[in-house]
Order: structure tokens, then sequence, then C-alpha cells
């Protein structure tokens, strides 16, 4: 099958759909699919940078958003007649098309690209506003996004749609639109035999005096990515620093990767707050490979995202993916209207109450690591076969 993927920018290790599309290409291209992808609004490229180029095998056609929307589309169509797809997959989120995600006019430009060709939709944002936490303003803000949203979705009629999450897949029935489940699958490739020399150099560095004899004197709890500025650890760190001591084990906090500006101060004051009963150590971003290695070092895996998005997180994915334990530990997002279903049953996911420091005493268990990309690609091409089959099956 021949299938063109369009974004909105195309930055590997900046964007997360950026990410989930060139794992997605390289996986279906391993098994034979032919895939190309366009970035129809890219903000990484300026205007001179925009065009065509080669990844890992795969042809890209990055469209600065600084050249007019005429412009981006004729070579959007130029490059798409080259390609000749049998499916484009648009990979939504809308935010990348305007600030506040209001994507009036989006599903004109995107339409004029199908010429007959069938449209798969998979969407990795909806709109704001349908959590209880959300104030006047935020809802207003929602509310347009959800207009703009539906009116695209309407407009396009796509052939197939996805979303990642049940929360998303419950808001979109209500609004009269079906969408399958395609899970999210890690972005950090699973690399086999990890190195804990360079995990126990860098926490030696930090002053954390550790080593391959010593690791069972510790309990490393592991942030991988952003933190969400609403995550508040206080009940689990307390309960941990009475853990620490009933075990006689020292507990670590790491985080790598970005963890963003609220992040930053989020954890600069739980570190003055409970140092040095809890270690505190910041590795920041390191490449793919060492937060491979990392995540299949841990003991455990914390969330900052709530438990009801939790199947919508990358960073929850890949943890999950490497066989890591992930505790969420965020309770604090329902819905306005209606019961707030809860996320796919998942073993190695566990929900922070007071029961869990005693399973901990008892011993969480990790996985054997296996990337659910492959099973995920295979879903996903034999949803797209479906409805070319059918479509088939209508002209003859």
């Amino acid at each position: 099958m021949r299938i063109a993927f369009i974004t909105g920018s195309l930055e590997f290790g900046r964007n997360g759909v950026s990410d989930y599309t060139k794992s997605l290409i390289n996986e279906l291209r391993g098994v034979g699919h032919s895939c190309c992808c366009i970035a129809l609004n890219d903000l990484w490229v300026d205007k001179d940078q925009s065009g065509i180029c080669e990844v890992e095998g795969t042809m890209l056609c990055r469209l600065s958003n600084k050249i007019t929307w005429d412009a981006r589309i004729r070579r959007s169509h130029e490059f798409l007649n080259d390609f000749q797809p049998d499916f484009i997959s648009l990979q939504f989120v809308g935010y990348a098309y305007h600030p506040r995600a209001f994507v009036y006019g989006l599903a004109v430009r995107i339409k004029s690209l199908l010429k007959g060709r069938k449209l798969h939709l998979m969407l990795h944002e909806l709109w704001i506003g349908e959590s209880t936490e959300y104030g006047l303003k935020d809802r207003l803000i929602g509310h347009f996004q959800k207009h703009s949203t539906l009116k695209m979705i309407r407009e396009l009629h796509p052939d197939l749609i996805h979303t990642s999450n049940i929360i998303y897949q419950l808001l979109l029935q209500r609004n009269g639109i079906h969408a399958g489940i395609l899970p999210l699958f890690g972005n950090i490739p699973i690399l086999k035999n990890p190195d804990t020399y360079f995990l126990f150099k860098m926490l030696n560095e930090s002053g954390l005096k550790i080593d391959t004899n010593k690791r069972k004197d510790f309990m490393l709890f592991g942030i991988f990515g952003t933190i969400h500025p609403q995550w508040n650890p206080e009940k689990l760190l307390s309960q941990l620093v009475n853990c620490s001591e009933d075990l006689k084990k020292t507990v670590v906090f790491i985080s790598i990767g970005r963890i963003g500006a609220q992040g930053e101060k989020l954890w600069e004051m739980i570190g003055d707050s409970y140092s040095p009963k809890i270690r505190f150590i910041k590795l920041g971003e390191q490449s793919e490979s060492r937060i491979s290695h990392f995540l299949q070092l841990l003991d455990i895996g914390i969330a900052t995202t709530p438990w009801a998005l939790i199947e919508k997180s990358g960073s929850v994915a890949a943890m999950l993916d490497h066989g890591l334990p992930v505790l969420v530990t965020r309770n604090d997002w329902d819905l306005r209207q209606g019961k707030t279903p809860d996320p796919l049953r998942h073993p190695l996911l566990h929900r922070f109450d007071d029961n869990f420091i005693t399973s901990m005493k008892v011993g969480i268990l990790r996985a054997e690591p296996k990337s659910l990309l492959p099973d995920i690609a295979e879903k996903f091409i034999n949803s797209l076969d479906g409805i070319h089959n059918n479509s088939m099956s209508l002209h003859r």
C-alpha cells in the first residue's frame, strides 16, 4: 500500500507527532509498504528551507509556515502527484495549525489534496474545556476548538477515523462521529543489554554512591519527559519517606528529557521540601539509546498525566514498552458531563492509592521489554485494507 502522511511540522526529537509518524513510517516501510510525509505548516523551517528531503529512505516535503498557503498546497499537489498514494493519513493536532487550535479553513485546503484518494484521520488531540478543572475562559476557547475541529471532520468526511484513547472516542461519539482506537506506542527504540555503566556513572557524578553491588540498596523512580504543571506528588513523596525507612532503602527520583519550564520549578520545589530523605537527580536531554537503557534500569516509572488521559501519553507508552511498571498519581480529571470512563487495562499501569505502598513492599515486577509498534502498525494497515477492499467491492 502507498500512504502519504500529513502532519503540521516534522522536527524529530522536538515534536511528539513528528516522532510518532516517523516511527510508524519506518515500521510500515520495513514490512513492504511505501510511505512519504508532508509537513504542511512547519514551524521549524524557514521560508528558504522549504522543500523535499530524504530521511532514512523516506521522502519528506517540509513546507514552512512562512510561505503562503497557496504555495504550500501547490507544492503538496506536485509531491502527491509524483507519489500517487492510495491513502492520505492526516495526523491531526489543532495547535500545529493555529496558536489556539482554531482550525477554520484547514479542511478546504486539505480537501483539495485528496482528489478522490482515501483519507485516514488520526486525532491526537481534540479540544479543551471538557473537564471539571477548566474555568470559563478555557471552556470558551474549547468551544471554538470543538466547533472548528468538528467542522473540519465533517467537511473532510474521512473514510476512517482513529484516536488514541477512550475519552476522545466518547467525546467524538457524543457528537455523532465514530472513531476506532489506535493505541500509542513508545517512540524510543528498545535496545538490548542495557548499559548500567552510563547510568551509574551519571548518578555517581550527582553524588549518589551506587554501583552494581549496591543496587539493591536503592529504589529508583523515573520521570521521562514533560512534568505537567498540575502534578502534585506530595502524598506520594510523604508515603515514600516512611516506606524507605521500613525497607531500609534510599528512594531516588530521576528525571530524563525536557521536563518543561513549569516542571523545572516543580522539580526544584519538591527537591527543597524532601531532600535529603529523598534524592532528586535531573539528567536532562539524552540520546534515544541512553533513554532506552535508563527505562530498563529503573524500578518504577512515574506518570504526571491524569489517570483518565493516560492512554494519550507518549512518555507512558515508552515506559510500558520497556517493561517498566508505571505509577499514575493524578486522579484530578473528570468529564463535566457523564461518567468518566477508565482507560483500557494494562498489567503495568498502577493507580496510586493507599494500597500502593503495601504492594511496593511486596514487590512490583517489571515485564520483558516489547515494542507495541509492530502490532499497532499491523492494526493500522488492516483498518486501511478494510476500507480499501470495501471500496473495490462497491466499484465492481
